[in-house]
């Protein structure tokens, strides 16, 4: 049985499934950034506070990266 991921549209055999709902399919490589785009606590993250939680998040170094490139640049 194989599905096509809803990100990049590859198709993938169940064990590269990392996230199945809602109808949606992620693989395991698009995972991460779906992760982080849609986590909960990026927007607490990007006003300055550090949540206790990120601290053990297997992505904290892709959602670091995400996060400043969401805040403004200084002038």
């Amino acid at each position: 049985m194989s599905f096509t991921c809803s990100v990049c549209g590859r198709r993938v055999s169940f064990w590269e499934v990392a996230y199945i709902g809602n109808s949606l399919v992620i693989c395991k490589n698009c995972y991460p950034e779906y992760y982080v785009k849609h986590c909960p606590l990026v927007r607490r993250r990007t006003s300055g506070e550090s949540p206790p939680s990120c601290n053990y998040c297997l992505y904290r170094s892709k959602c670091d990266e995400y996060v400043k490139g969401l805040q403004p640049k200084s002038r």
